[in-house]
């Protein structure tokens, strides 16, 4: 059935013998329900992932069932989020609606990405004064489109993935530190390595 099935049917009950004839109506209704399902990712690894749905037509949703990666089930059309992430949790989550007495049922899915992003930073000392050394921040994950952003001794910074320490001195030995961030994706880890 289609919506434009839907209104009053007419029934005429006749008998040509006994000239009898009888006409009677019902009326037809055909309802709709359609469902959005939606998240907020990509999450970093530890995140907080957000499920929800939103339901359309004209039959009145009564209950939602949810279900996902690792078992994950609920029956909120806005499930409690879901706190400190792996990437186990990444995946398909599926939400089905019933609007009991309507005879509507509808299911969509939503795909959840859980990214990861690691660091660890080593540079190509020792050096002697004057000397050079090459700095590396060694990332990996799967975050992408990441920024660096590097701090050390003698007010040093830079943005560059894997910037270089000319004419060194040795006010500029010590700790240097590295943060790799992506806003997109939540994601953000700090490395450290030493001159």
């Amino acid at each position: 059935v289609s919506t434009a099935m839907a209104g009053t049917y007419t029934v005429t009950a006749s008998n040509s013998s006994s000239g009898c004839s009888a006409t009677g109506t019902t009326n037809v209704t055909v309802n709709t329900l359609g469902i959005v399902a939606a998240n907020n990712s990509p999450a970093c690894v530890g995140g907080t992932v957000s499920l929800g749905s939103v339901p359309s037509g004209t039959a009145t949703p009564v209950s939602y069932s949810w279900s996902g990666p690792g078992g994950y089930t609920s029956t909120d059309r806005y499930p409690s989020p879901i706190t400190g992430v792996s990437t186990s949790d990444a995946g398909t989550y599926t939400v089905t609606v019933n609007a009991t007495g309507s005879g509507c049922t509808a299911s969509a899915t939503t795909i959840v990405t859980v990214n990861t992003i690691a660091v660890g930073p080593t540079n190509s000392s020792p050096a002697c004064v004057g000397g050079t050394v090459n700095l590396s921040v060694n990332e990996s994950g799967s975050a992408p489109g990441v920024t660096y952003a590097w701090s050390g001794p003698v007010s040093f910074t830079s943005t560059n993935a894997n910037p270089v320490l000319s004419s060194v001195s040795t006010a500029m030995a010590g700790t240097y530190t590295v943060t790799a961030s992506n806003s997109s994706s939540g994601c953000s880890v700090t490395g450290t390595t030493n001159v």
